[in-house]
């Protein structure tokens, strides 16, 4: 074991005269030219048709795109962020659970402005350049009307099968509009012959997905920087979060937030409203 320095043999440090200062710029300049451009949308609980704060039913919102699983959805503003470790974890149990994450680091103020970012627990997002598909895949019921909705809003279909083992071919059996499956005349898989629902499919396919803000890393980090000649002060640094892809954009009690994701049709069955 190494024996302890005597106080000749022990470092000098030399601390500067003068305090080094946080550059918020640059660190915000940093940020910006490493990651991709989001959409922040603000929720806050959706109140319609509550008679009082400890009212527990859930009577439903009649307004068109109010809110998401009971929740208001506000389009805030863009910010462009520093986007890392993103990691999926993809877990088959008695359902699917999508494990998808990423770490990410958010500068102070929206892109283009100096105000400052408003953040919080289950904010959702989404990229600016939706040229970022995921790829998934679900079993679902062939419905009578000839549209399928799918889990999540589909943009392109590379599998279909049914449970006879029949393939089909976007463009030549079938389309995909508004995230839903719309056969083509005379193309839809239909009926089992000896059931009352449709025939049982398997499809894999890409969507642009969403994310939640599920926690934060850093939100409260301070720092101090020079105002002027010997004057300080302090500012809040940017916030460091934890975002993770939506897997809920269906079960959802009351209708959606985003036009391009509102599908009607029914999930099995003949007739009635989804």
């Amino acid at each position: 074991m190494a024996s302890k320095p005597t106080t000749a043999q022990q470092i000098v440090f030399d601390l500067p005269d003068e305090v080094i200062s946080f550059d918020r710029e640059a660190f915000d300049t940093l940020i910006r030219s490493q990651g991709p451009t989001l959409v922040q949308w603000a929720v806050a609980p959706c109140v319609q048709g509550k008679v009082s704060t400890d009212d527990q039913r859930r009577p439903g919102c009649d307004k068109p795109g109010h809110c998401l699983n009971g929740y208001v959805n506000v389009k805030v503003g863009e910010i462009t962020v520093g986007w890392s470790s993103n990691s999926v974890r993809l877990k088959l149990l008695d359902y699917q659970l999508d494990g998808s994450s990423a770490h990410v680091t958010f500068p102070r103020y929206y892109d283009g402005t100096t105000t400052p970012l408003d953040l919080c627990i289950s904010d959702r997002f989404e990229f600016k350049d939706k040229a970022v598909p995921v790829t998934t895949f679900e079993e679902f019921e062939c419905h009578i009307s000839g549209v399928d909705r799918l889990k999540f809003p589909g943009v392109a279909v590379s599998f279909l099968e049914d449970s006879r083992g029949r393939r089909y071919t976007q463009g030549t059996d079938f389309t995909v509009s508004k995230g839903a499956i719309h056969w083509l005349p005379g193309k839809s898989p239909g009926q089992d012959p000896d059931t009352d629902s449709g025939l049982v499919c398997s499809v894999r396919y890409t969507y642009h997905g969403w994310w939640v803000l599920d926690n934060f890393l850093h939100q409260a980090r301070m720092y101090q920087y020079t105002v002027s000649e010997g004057v300080r002060d302090t500012d809040r640094a940017p916030q460091g979060a934890v975002l993770v892809r939506e897997t809920y954009h269906l079960n959802q009690n009351q209708g959606g937030s985003y036009a391009e994701r509102k599908v009607i049709a029914a999930p099995k069955g003949s007739f009635g409203p989804r």
